[in-house]
């Protein structure tokens, strides 16, 4: 298959710019794939790597996320997965790739990976990242207008101001 670096590559610089810019940024909450696909690139053109091995290097290994990967391949052989279902059948790593997509959440975890990356956002590691990036990361950006002004969208993450029952 192709490298995450190469599709990546091929999708910035071939099909991004014909997409088009709805609003300047932060002029209202609307989640984009494409943002996350642009700052993986920029990463890879600032890095000494790809996408996937800068995530690796500087924010799995350190956080201890051991069993997080972009590699579907990485997943089979481990034999650490569950399958899931949709209407078109089962759905398993096999079925499941989006290698260019990488940098809008196409990693493969563990529920333990998922929580060492919750306590390194609630905790803090600045052997990672300095106190004052993680603050601005933690930081409200634009009120997403959703449980009245309780949510906001920062650099990647939800922030919530209060507590929302959504239960039905």
């Amino acid at each position: 298959g192709a490298s995450v670096a190469s599709s990546l590559y091929s999708f910035v610089e071939n099909v991004l710019p014909e997409l088009y810019i709805m609003a300047d940024p932060g002029q209202f909450f609307n989640y984009s794939n494409p943002n996350f696909y642009l700052a993986g690139y920029l990463a890879e053109q600032h890095g000494a790597a790809s996408y996937a091995e800068l995530m690796s290097s500087e924010v799995f290994g350190p956080l201890g996320m051991s069993n997080t990967t972009f590699s579907n391949e990485q997943v089979l052989e481990r034999g650490n997965w569950g399958a899931g279902t949709d209407p078109s059948g089962e759905i398993t790593p096999q079925s499941y790739d989006n290698v260019w997509a990488a940098p809008a959440g196409y990693a493969w975890t563990t529920v333990m990976d998922v929580a060492q990356l919750g306590q390194f956002l609630l905790n803090g590691d600045e052997t990672i990242l300095s106190a004052e990036t993680l603050e601005r990361l933690q930081s409200p950006l634009v009120d997403t207008y959703f449980y009245g002004s309780l949510q906001s969208y920062g650099h990647g993450l939800f922030i919530g101001t209060g507590i929302v029952n959504d239960s039905k």
